[in-house]
């Protein structure tokens, strides 16, 4: 395999590494060759060696969800999410954060959290004083 397809294949698990067959471990040795090489791009391999580093450890503690199938996708139904259950979120392949929370209740807040782990975010403001 040429390195051009191999960085996409990384850059494909990074993007969706709980359901993908990539083997990290492989490619971090594979990164820490193409380093040693004359003329290597170090900034392109040293970013993605980083990347990868980095969600190897958050798959450590990663708060799996209960997906149900629908239609052509998924959906998984939880309490308010965190930003440390955002990043498990987006690891598992989520696109979207559907809130269903009052304003008191940090529903607002929310859309930051899903614009940090670029994910798109739907808010039904509940009010439960009416």
């Amino acid at each position: 395999m040429n390195i051009k397809d191999f960085l996409k294949q990384a850059e494909n698990w990074i993007e969706n590494p709980v359901n993908n067959s990539f083997n990290p471990e492989a490619a971090i040795l594979i990164i820490q060759d193409e380093l040693k090489k004359e003329g290597a791009d170090r900034k392109t391999l040293g970013y993605l060696l980083g990347r990868i580093k980095s969600i190897q450890k958050a798959l450590l503690t990663l708060e799996m969800k209960d997906w149900v199938a629908i239609d052509e996708g998924h959906l998984a139904i939880g309490h308010r999410p965190s930003a440390q259950l955002m990043q498990d979120l987006k690891l598992q392949g989520t696109t979207h954060v559907f809130t269903l929370l009052s304003e008191k209740e940090g529903g607002k807040e929310i859309e930051s959290l899903a614009k940090k782990h670029r994910l798109n975010w739907l808010w039904f403001p509940m009010d439960y004083n009416k």
